[in-house]
């Protein structure tokens, strides 16, 4: 016959005083950093589409075929920030670009989009790079509340018209190369993700004298044909 004042005492300790010790202080631990992390964000974000044109600088005319790369990056405040999302667009005739909108990510833990949700990087070969953060009007760049609780992200360049300047010498366009060549290591933008921006990286990079082709990122040829095996 079951002693029933055992069993009794089994229900009233409950299944977590069953656990080991060490499996105890694991489910604690991972609770408070759980209740840490929905405290200082939402568990995702998401975006709304960006609708901008950008014109040539010097005539005032649409600028077509300027690449757009918008990136969603999360600060971690002591460390280095890193990529969340990345996308990409071209402008058109009328020089106007659309980045589609960005469907819900979750929130890496101890991470929070600031003012660089997202920060929009133009390039096209002749012109300067050009880098728009979400906060510009600021002199650091920065406006204030970054929305940390927000879910939804708006970018300041929705609806705007955005000058880009002509690279006059070989040189700025030697350094503007290397600028997006660089934000494609230090993001991880793949030439199969974002094939847009490498070719217009390729067609910079074949533009220049072969005494101005070192970028120290190599060349942009070779990441090509390593993702696709053939020639862009």
């Amino acid at each position: 016959m079951e002693d029933r004042s055992v069993l009794k005492e089994d229900r009233e300790d409950g299944w977590f005083r069953r656990l080991p010790p060490q499996t105890r202080v694991l489910f604690i631990g991972l609770a408070v950093l759980g209740s840490c992390h929905i405290a200082t964000g939402p568990p995702f974000y998401y975006s709304a589409p960006i609708r901008t044109r950008v014109i040539d600088e010097h005539t005032g005319s649409p600028n077509g075929g300027v690449v757009a790369v918008a990136l969603w990056v999360a600060d971690r405040g002591w460390a280095s920030a890193e990529p969340l999302y990345a996308d990409e667009a071209v402008t058109d005739a009328n020089g106007e670009f659309v980045i589609p909108a960005m469907w819900p990510r979750l929130r890496r833990p101890l991470t929070l989009l600031c003012m660089n949700d997202p920060e929009i990087w133009l390039y096209k070969p002749g012109y300067h790079i050009s880098r728009l953060n979400n906060t510009p009007r600021h002199p650091y760049g920065y406006t204030g509340p970054c929305r940390f609780y927000a879910f939804k992200r708006h970018s300041y360049w929705n609806g705007k018209t955005i000058p880009l300047q002509p690279a006059t010498t070989v040189k700025e366009q030697a350094h503007a190369l290397e600028r997006i060549l660089s934000i494609a290591s230090a993001a991880d933008l793949e030439p199969r993700a974002h094939p847009n921006l490498w070719r217009a990286a390729i067609t910079g990079y074949r533009s220049l004298p072969r005494e101005f082709r070192y970028t120290g990122f190599g060349n942009p040829e070779d990441d090509w044909n390593a993702a696709f095996g053939t020639e862009p």
